[in-house]
């Protein structure tokens, strides 16, 4: 099994429920046969909807099945050029011997160092990269990263996870326009996650995001609030058992309170249990049953 980055690791205390068809839609789309070409996911929903939980979940079923994953996200606060793509590529070059990673290079390798100084010092010395004009130089370190990916996907697919693309700087938007449209040859599963609010959709992730829904191989998934249906199976998992007493009219008002945010229900849930309005009890002879206290405000 491959390992995933220490951000997708992190496992949850709740259960995953209610992206049964996006999940499927994922594992159709990770390019795992030879000769299968890049594909691009590009995952929308609002703050708390489940994006990452989502690219978790199929993260780690993606590397069971031997796949690479690379993870990078964008950020808030400091917005550096390439951020995302940096922290990615890092971890190819962390994780893949020095001599494979050597051949996946190519004659890319010096161009890379633009965003890896470090590099030479891990496969040796490489050549400088071109000194030119800022337009050649950013094409230049285009087509190497779009290169040394499509190299790598020869031996397994590769998934590449950009997270929280709402926070995207300029470079990293043009980087992933030009992987979206140049590296059709590439075995690899491209996945971002952003949010949607209008609030929180910048004007160059709104022009990248256009530009993208142009080209028929880019799909989109939106992650809207969790179903009733999915918030009563959230509770009869998380209480480890059948819903005993007061659990169906539970599940309905935290579907009404949260409005299906998975993130929401998560947060009720907890205080819930925390503030003992929930009890997990054991029943003699039955497993587990779920009391639900339900008090009212008087």
């Amino acid at each position: 099994m491959q390992e995933v980055p220490g951000s997708l690791r992190s496992s949850s205390a709740f259960p995953f429920v209610g992206r049964s068809s996006e999940l499927d839609t994922l594992r159709t789309l990770l390019p795992r046969a030879e000769g299968e070409g890049r594909r691009v996911v590009l995952i929308a929903g609002e703050a708390g909807s489940g994006k990452s939980r989502l690219v978790r979940e199929f993260a780690v079923e993606a590397a069971a099945g031997g796949a690479r994953v690379l993870y990078g996200a964008c950020d808030a606060a400091v917005r550096s050029p390439y951020r995302p793509f940096i922290e990615g590529l890092d971890q190819l070059v962390r994780t893949t011997d020095a001599g494979e990673l050597g051949g996946a290079l190519g004659s890319a390798g010096g161009e890379l160092t633009r965003l890896l100084p470090e590099l030479g010092g891990v496969v040796g010395d490489l050549q400088p990269p071109v000194q030119a004009d800022p337009d050649t130089e950013r094409h230049r370190l285009h087509l190497a990263v779009a290169d040394v990916l499509a190299r790598v996907s020869r031996a397994r697919p590769v998934l590449l996870v950009l997270e929280d693309g709402h926070w995207a700087d300029g470079p990293s938007l043009l980087l992933l326009r030009h992987l979206a449209r140049a590296a059709g040859h590439a075995r690899l599963l491209l996945l971002a996650t952003f949010r949607d609010t209008e609030a929180e959709l910048p004007q160059a992730l709104a022009e990248t995001l256009a530009d993208l829904r142009r080209a028929d191989d880019v799909v989109r998934l939106r992650l809207g609030g969790l179903s009733e249906a999915d918030v009563a199976e959230f509770v009869r998992r998380a209480g480890a058992g059948a819903i005993g007493t007061g659990g169906g009219e539970l599940a309905g008002a935290i579907s009404a309170l949260t409005g299906g945010n998975a993130f929401l229900v998560c947060e009720l849930w907890r205080a819930l249990v925390e503030t003992g309005a929930v009890e997990v009890v054991e029943r003699t002879g039955s497993g587990i049953q779920l009391n639900a206290m339900l008090h009212s405000n008087d």
